[in-house]
Formats: structure tokens, sequence, C-alpha cells
């Protein structure tokens, strides 16, 4: 039987199951990748896998266009917390970032740089009447020479119908590298 079957007591609804709206294969240099179709859904899911920018000591990041028009100011509101693979924790907290920040810190041009890989979600992009709001969960081998996880929430803060994701390389340089992707989630 299916793992969702009734013998487990598991719901079989499609409630929660992703629908992939596009993927984007980033091979040479680009200074941005944009999702400009979200469909009609209220949580999307971006993923990133082995994502890597040209520059050092940046990371990717992710903006939002409000009605049809990038919202690139300081604006965006941030709280992680970055575990090292050495032990260490911190936070990142931020209220003036100029994009929702992803895995940033990437290593310095002495070595080799380590992949960007992980997940955002993004709830109320379309609600005119609400923030649009992102939870994540990302991976890279960092600056400090250690292995480091992120994960967070972030925010803009202020209501708004979000019609385009754009990713960038935060901060400075391009994207060299990576697969992404957009999902919807269905509700039911």
């Amino acid at each position: 039987m299916p793992l969702g079957s009734a013998r487990f007591g598991l719901i079989s609804a499609v409630g929660g199951s992703l629908e992939l709206i596009e993927t984007v294969n980033v091979s040479s240099s680009t200074s941005t990748v944009e999702f400009t179709d979200l469909k009609d859904f209220d949580v999307h899911l971006i993923t990133v896998n082995d994502g890597t920018v040209s520059a050092n000591d940046t990371g990717i990041a992710f903006r939002v266009y409000e009605s049809g028009t990038l919202e690139s100011g300081s604006v965006y509101d941030t709280a992680r917390q970055i575990c090292g693979a050495d032990g260490s924790f911190s936070e990142n907290k931020s209220s003036s970032n100029a994009a929702f920040r992803f895995a940033d810190n990437v290593r310095i041009s002495s070595v080799p740089r380590g992949n960007i890989n992980g997940y955002l979600y993004f709830y109320n992009l379309l609600d005119s009447a609400k923030y649009s709001l992102t939870t994540q969960h990302s991976t890279v081998w960092s600056n400090s020479d250690i292995y480091r996880s992120f994960w967070g929430s972030q925010v803009l803060p202020q209501a708004s119908a979000v019609n385009k994701i754009q990713v960038m390389a935060f901060n400075s340089g391009t994207i060299e590298s990576g697969n992404f992707s957009l999902y919807g989630v269905k509700d039911s």
C-alpha cells in the first residue's frame, strides 16, 4: 500500500503537494534570474541547487516586484540563525536589507567557492492586503573556512501584491551557476 493510504492513518489528499512552475538552469554568468509567472498560489517554494556567485564575501539574494515595480530599497527585514560546523552560532538581524538574504559569505577567491544549496518558502505574495514573508534554510562553505547553515525568516513589511521574484548575487557580482526551481504549494 502507498505510504499515504488509510493503512497508515495518513490523509491521501493532494493538499500541500508541490506544482513545478518553472526551473532555470544557469551555466554562465548572469546578473539575475527572474520568475515572472507566480500562477495563483498562496505559498511558493524556491529551491537552489549548486548555486555559485562571482564575488568574494557574498551570496545569493531575492527581491520581489510589487505590481511590476522592483523593490530594491533597504526595506527587507531579516532574522536568521547561523550555525557553523565548528559549533559556532550567531544571529543575523536587520531591518534595512536591500533584499531577502540567502547563504551569504561564500569563500574568498584564494580557495574554491562552495556551492550554495537550500530553499525558501514565500507566503502571501499575491495578496495586496498582506506582508510578503519567507522562511528559509540554506548551506554553504563560508569565508571563515567552515561549513555554515542559515535558517530563519524575512519579511517585506509593507502590504503589496507581488507578481515577480528576482534572484541575484547579494551586494555585488553575478550568479555563475545553479539550478533554481519555483513551485506552487497546493492548498488541497
